[in-house]
């Protein structure tokens, strides 16, 4: 169901409404995406630490995405074209920089490359990751602005936003740990040609997707 469409009866407990963003944020999460395929990526091929540093930029960017959602920005983004179509395409030409250098790098050993850097890159690659994502920001603001009243408070628009943090942080943090066990750096160390070319190919194709609506 379109989180756009949902208006919340008044008598319903501000409890339940979190829960509610919450459950839906989660079923948004559980289907992959960029997001996804960069920490499992990273986790397997790099170290938990930089799995567990990139699902820290996700998290944070979906919490800069909630907030600025709190305020608007899913508004101003569908009354502003100019402002999606040019996040599309920065978006766009990120995720296809991120899927080429991932295909041309993927006959190197793992020993000899690593996909994320030091545990700060692999932050700024998470954060990135999300916040130029205009579908992020769009999806957000559907949650808040369909979930929540236009008459919340702030305290309730405060814990909204924490609350999907606290979620995303969890669930990209279970999936970095997930990745990086000894079991899935094996195979994945066996695999890496072939999972570096697919996942390359699919976020080129996603890059390629996002920047292509940006076209009249």
């Amino acid at each position: 169901m379109d989180p756009s469409v949902i208006a919340r009866d008044p008598g319903i407990s501000p409890v339940v409404t979190i829960a509610e963003i919450c459950g839906v944020f989660l079923l948004a999460a559980a289907s992959p995406g960029p997001n996804f395929v960069l920490i499992t990526r990273t986790a397997a091929a790099d170290s938990r630490r930089a799995g567990l540093m990139v699902a820290g930029g996700v998290a944070t960017g979906s919490g800069l995405l909630a907030m600025a959602a709190a305020l608007g920005l899913g508004v101003v983004l569908r009354e502003a074209a100019w402002l999606e179509s040019g996040l599309r395409l920065i978006g766009g030409c990120w995720l296809a920089y991120l899927g080429t250098r991932m295909w041309r790098e993927a006959h190197r050993s793992v020993t000899d490359t690593t996909s994320a850097g030091t545990g700060w890159t692999a932050y700024r690659r998470g954060l990135l990751s999300n916040v130029t994502n205009p579908k992020s920001a769009i999806f957000f603001g559907s949650i808040l602005s369909g979930l929540l009243p236009g008459s919340a408070p702030v305290w309730e628009r405060v814990t909204a936003v924490t609350a999907i943090v606290v979620c995303s942080a969890l669930w990209n943090g279970c999936l970095a740990v997930g990745f990086s066990t000894t079991r899935a750096q094996h195979t994945y160390a066996r695999i890496k040609p072939v999972m570096d070319r697919s996942i390359g190919a699919i976020l080129v194709v996603l890059g390629i997707s996002l920047a292509a609506d940006v076209a009249p």
